[in-house]
């Protein structure tokens, strides 16, 4: 591990010789001087197309690196043609090898005119998707789809299926229905129930699931975020529908050992356009409305699902006269180097919403369970904010390092939202009762945020 940097905004700078050279400590970080760098899509796409000074300070290392790229099905499906294009040319400009991973990876040649080299390291993957293991470990039930649906009859019908060892995982795809299922079913259940959205810090997650796996009956409501980087074991499943393969992923997380029988009952509540605005995925005829894309997932038949419905979409919207153009793109905006419009063309996530950072100052509890107190946190920054005389490298790792520390008590509101702060620093607000905002199952009460119902007024 000592070959190994975690790069992110939650993980302190990387000390290799634990000798505090702040130095040496900043410049391996700025640099990216790690023989092995773990990091986000996001960290790496700011490499590769930022235009920022530190954006560019590693680009150097991309040469003759191996890059694995997780979950590439993430990415906005508008952007899959530039992605694809551009790694080719990384490859072969700069002697890289790139690996890309996914459960449902579609074949993004089809949208590239570039004929660079590529293959398949799973040459018969049916060997794999059509093994009973794999394939037939989870059921799909569509049965509530045939109706329309409320919460009201969603959260009876959970509490019905709910009971003695059954462990049941709820997802939607708006963090407010996730929110409002969760307070129905903490009145309607008698079994414990918890609530996972982005709110939910990486401690508080970690926390959460050590419980659950504790208990032998459960309801687990979530968003998005139970599809990715959570290592969960549930018997029951019920699915706000959208795209595919975010129901390939959701249904990995059932019966996930594989040691008994799992079923996932598949809904339509919220509207998935809304949500993934531009996403030729959530198209009614691709999503689970249409039965034939039910046969798909059922037979996980995702190269048909691709390579006949999705991608040719993309690739028709892609040749298109107007600014998405991509073959315009290349010629004009890359052959020009214009890279603050690269830039801002390749950027992952486009969020445009006013919204208000809060810290909210309790105690929350590490992995090994020592206690952290965010009041202590939150006097440290104010420390090195004030701070003169400290030298710049140190003082960069040293707020930086608290800073990560910081983000586990750091919620996101509404511009609109309504709260009576203790203090301010720059737009961070700080609210040092924390405590007051959260229920027993230290779930965050947002409503108190939303609806103005500050608990000091």
């Amino acid at each position: 591990m000592s070959q190994v940097a975690v790069v992110n905004s939650l993980v302190p700078m990387k000390d290799r010789d634990e000798g505090n050279d702040w130095n040496r400590i900043l410049l391996d970080r700025q640099f990216l001087n790690y023989p092995i760098v773990l990091s986000t899509h996001v960290m790496l796409f700011r490499t590769m197309f930022g235009h920022a000074k530190e954006d560019v300070f590693g680009f150097h290392q991309l040469s003759h690196s191996v890059i694995i790229l997780d979950e590439i099905q993430s990415y906005k499906n508008e952007l899959w043609g530039e992605i694809i294009t551009f790694l080719k040319g990384f490859a072969e400009l700069m002697q890289m090898k790139i690996i890309i991973m996914s459960a449902t990876l579609p074949n993004l040649d089809i949208l590239t005119d570039n004929h660079c080299q590529t293959i398949r390291l799973i040459e018969n993957r049916e060997k794999y998707f059509n093994h009973p293991k794999f394939a037939r470990r989870v059921v799909a039930d569509y049965s509530l789809l045939e109706q329309k649906m409320t919460m009201e009859y969603l959260t009876d019908e959970i509490v019905k299926k709910a009971g003695k060892n059954k462990k049941v995982l709820i997802e939607f795809i708006r963090k407010r229905s996730a929110e409002e299922c969760y307070r129905i079913l903490c009145e309607k259940s008698e079994i414990p129930v918890f609530l996972m959205t982005g709110d939910s810090s990486i401690l508080d997650r970690k926390r959460m699931i050590r419980k659950i796996e504790a208990l032998d009956s459960v309801i687990l409501v979530a968003t998005q975020v139970v599809e990715a980087g959570v290592d969960i074991d549930m018997d029951i499943g019920y699915k706000d529908i959208s795209r595919l393969d975010s129901e390939e992923q959701f249904m990995g997380r059932i019966n996930r050992s594989g040691r008994k029988s799992g079923i996932v009952y598949f809904f339509d509540l919220d509207n998935a356009e809304k949500i993934y605005s531009g996403d030729k995925r959530i198209e009614k005829d691709k999503t689970l409305v249409n039965k034939e894309m039910r046969e798909l997932l059922t037979a996980k038949n995702f190269p048909a699902y691709y390579e006949n419905g999705i991608l040719p979409l993309v690739l028709a919207e892609k040749k298109k006269c107007n600014d998405e153009n991509i073959e315009d793109f290349f010629q004009k905006t890359v052959g020009n180097l214009d890279m603050p419009k690269v830039d801002k063309r390749m950027q992952l996530i486009n969020d445009n919403r006013l919204m208000k950072s809060v810290y909210l100052g309790r105690i929350i509890q590490e992995e090994n369970g020592e206690e952290i107190d965010g009041r202590f946190v939150w006097d440290e920054y104010k420390q090195l904010i004030e701070e003169t005389e400290m030298e710049y490298s140190e003082r960069k790792v040293k707020l930086h390092n608290v800073r990560s520390k910081m983000n586990a008590f750091i919620y996101q509101f509404s511009c609109k939202a309504e709260f009576m702060e203790d203090e301010q620093i720059g737009e961070l607000y700080y609210i040092e009762n924390g405590e007051a905002y959260f229920d027993e199952n230290d779930i965050l009460r947002r409503e108190l945020f939303e609806e103005g119902k500050d608990l000091f007024i």
